[in-house]
């Protein structure tokens, strides 16, 4: 609410010819005022201007006015310090210009009154310019006028709503133009009607409604308007011809709001990260979305942070959606709805799949469509979903699923509730789901095949396979190796024959003397192993052996191929293995 304390005496009257110029739109609102406040109140995602202004004939520069829990003063001097001379080109409370820190943006609140005010209500003016150089989508207007506007001739309450673009199109083309400011020129006051106009003939479409207080709402709606362009429009009302003045006995502020959801991906709204947080068998879906209210009848865009998409890479679709319902008048309920969307590529079991509702959302009903409609998942997910009745947690707001599912299968758990205490322009709610699983083992699951995974592939890729334990002595299994046996019997090394050049045991592919591997002291010579094609094992140096102890084994010239053992590990005591020459 507003309250106007003057310091000064009135203004003289004003001068019916320059009103009439008002009312043909060749000037006012030329200036923001040194009082003038931003009314930016923006987010990343979201455009949120405000532009309100006093209609006042007799307002000075000394005079307090109260709106919003804000004092506002000096609203008839120029930031520079120079005098406004008439009402209409000063009074602006709040306002959107790059001077006052919106790069990109310029709207304001021009206001004026028609020259006869000898009749018992006096036409009134508001007009508005938005440009925008980021664009949004889903736009809309709510103007608040003052309390007992009516529509002309006819006594209703109301105003008319009229396109005035190309009037601001004209003011940009005028080279050496002061006003608009120099700014303004850079939009595009050409690029056609709001696409929400076009089923209006390209004309504004517009609602409106009297607030319990007496004011007049009117919600203009925009739809998409293009990055750097502008539009304008006029409402024209009447009001009564004692509250224009300083004897006005009702509000005399109007407030213009607009409203748009920037795309994401654009300027500082980040686009949606992926919610896929799944690791190997583990499936870990998450997802939002939170819908802003632009306007009471106007259907909300939602925003994503979060979501599951085959686009970004996920083998399935785990979102929200979100819309409302209103009714025609000023406290008609209204309810927020949504879907949640879960649908898999892949087999999934033991599901908890927890939905949360905004904490403003009352008495929720829930509707499970088993499978999804075939438009929300592209027809590409048949297959139904195994869901139970779910858990309602009233204290959380949740509603809590045991879900699991076949390979491309898909759920929707639609729902409904009670907002009616706090929808209104500028409102948002938001929604959350999770989805924590197991993958089923499915060949075609990258992440979860039913291959064996090993604990340690440190030397699972070398090839080699497991060495086993060679702290008694034997290799143990090294893979492609097979079984070496034992080295516990080291004076038998001169027989082994197929670890020297020739792949035989002896002279005759038979293992001579080596039928005793595993008692080095009656092994001491080596002769045997010196028959046949064995390479150089006759002249291998054993050195002193004793049973059970590997003495200063020197391998001499025994060749050992292209052999690899990658890491035998400790070979400890290696005597009392049993001999295994097993396949070499």
């Amino acid at each position: 609410m507003k309250t106007v304390t003057h310091r000064a005496g009135a203004l003289l009257a004003v001068v019916f010819l320059l009103m009439a110029a008002l009312v043909a739109g060749t000037g006012m609102a030329r200036a923001t005022t040194a009082g003038t406040q931003p009314g930016d109140s923006s987010e990343p995602c979201r455009i949120d201007w405000t532009a309100a202004s006093i209609n006042n004939i007799d307002l000075t520069d000394e005079d307090e006015v109260e709106w919003d829990g804000t004092v506002y003063t000096n609203l008839m001097t120029t930031p520079d310090g120079t005098e406004i001379a008439d009402y209409s080109n000063g009074g602006f409370l709040t306002e959107i210009s790059e001077p006052l820190g919106t790069p990109g943006g310029w709207m304001e609140l021009q206001h004026w009154y028609g020259p006869d005010r000898t009749k018992e209500y006096t036409d009134a003016f508001w007009r508005f310019p938005v440009a925008t150089a980021t664009g949004f989508t889903n736009g809309v207007i709510t103007v608040t006028l003052p309390a007992g506007t009516i529509l002309p001739t006819t006594g209703r309450p109301g105003v008319t709503v009229s396109d005035v673009t190309s009037w601001y199109a004209g003011l940009a083309a005028r080279e050496g133009s002061t006003w608009p400011p120099v700014y303004t020129h850079d939009y595009d006051w050409s690029s056609g009607a709001p696409s929400a106009w076009a089923a209006n003939g390209d004309a504004p479409r517009h609602s409106q409604t009297t607030l319990p207080d007496g004011r007049v709402e009117v919600t203009i709606d925009l739809g998409t308007v293009p990055a750097n362009s502008g539009i304008g429009l006029t409402l024209a009302g009447q009001v009564p011809t004692g509250n224009i003045g300083a004897d006005a006995e009702t509000d005399q502020i109007g407030v213009a709001r607009v409203l748009g959801t920037i795309p994401q991906g654009t300027g500082d709204c980040a686009p949606a990260e992926s919610g896929d947080f799944s690791e190997g068998c583990v499936l870990d879906w998450r997802g939002d979305a939170t819908m802003f209210v632009n306007g009471r009848r106007n259907v909300p865009d939602v925003y994503r942070s979060m979501a599951v998409a085959p686009e970004g890479g996920s083998p399935g679709k785990f979102g929200v959606d979100g819309w409302t319902t209103v009714g025609q008048r000023y406290g008609d309920p209204a309810t927020a709805n949504g879907r949640f969307v879960l649908a898999s590529d892949h087999p999934f079991t033991d599901g908890t799949w927890v939905l949360r509702l905004d904490r403003r959302v009352e008495n929720p009903t829930f509707t499970v469509i088993n499978p999804a409609s075939d438009w929300r998942v592209d027809g590409e997910y048949p297959e139904p979903v195994t869901i139970d009745e779910g858990v309602w947690n009233p204290a959380l707001n949740t509603m809590t699923y045991t879900v699991s599912g076949p390979a491309r299968s898909s759920v929707i758990v639609q729902f409904s509730g009670d907002v009616t205490s706090t929808y209104e322009a500028g409102a948002d709610y938001e929604f959350v789901q999770d989805l924590d699983a197991t993958w089923v083992a499915d060949p075609d699951n990258p992440e979860c095949n039913g291959a064996p995974v090993p604990d340690d592939c440190e030397c699972n890729c070398c090839g080699i396979g497991s060495v086993g334990s060679l702290g008694t002595g034997s290799l143990g299994s090294v893979g492609a190796l097979g079984s070496l046996g034992s080295l516990g019997s080291v004076g038998a090394l001169g027989s082994l024959g197929s670890l020297g050049s020739t792949g035989s045991h002896g002279s005759s592919g038979s293992t001579g003397s080596t039928g005793s591997h595993g008692s080095t002291g009656s092994h001491g010579s080596t002769a045997p192993g010196s028959s046949g094609s064995s390479g150089s094992t006759g002249s291998l140096p054993i050195g002193s052996l004793e049973p059970g102890s590997p003495g200063s084994v020197a391998m001499g010239s025994l060749p050992l191929g292209s052999l690899a053992l990658g890491s035998l590990g400790s070979l400890g005591s290696v005597g009392s293995a049993a001999p295994a020459l097993g396949s070499l």
